[in-house]
């Protein structure tokens, strides 16, 4: 069966490392807006890279930089 679609942020810490090569995850939000307002957030906050993106629930295991690129959502 498939799973729902949540909405994932990608980020990199305010140094610009991320972790070991990949991503830092934050969240499975179920709405848009709401992980919309949490990576403008992370941005006014100074962290680097922040990427909204989408995903099926269950979320990968590991999910890389290549990943949310090619699932990016565009706000």
């Amino acid at each position: 069966m498939k799973g729902s679609t949540m909405y994932l942020i990608a980020y990199k810490e305010k140094d610009g490392n991320d972790f070991m090569g990949q991503p830092y995850i934050l969240g499975d939000f179920n709405n848009f807006d709401e992980c919309k307002e949490n990576a403008q957030q992370l941005v006014r906050d100074g962290y680097c890279y922040v990427t909204v993106f989408e995903c099926e629930d269950p979320a990968p295991e590991e999910i890389s930089w290549n990943y949310v690129k090619s699932n990016q959502v565009d706000s």
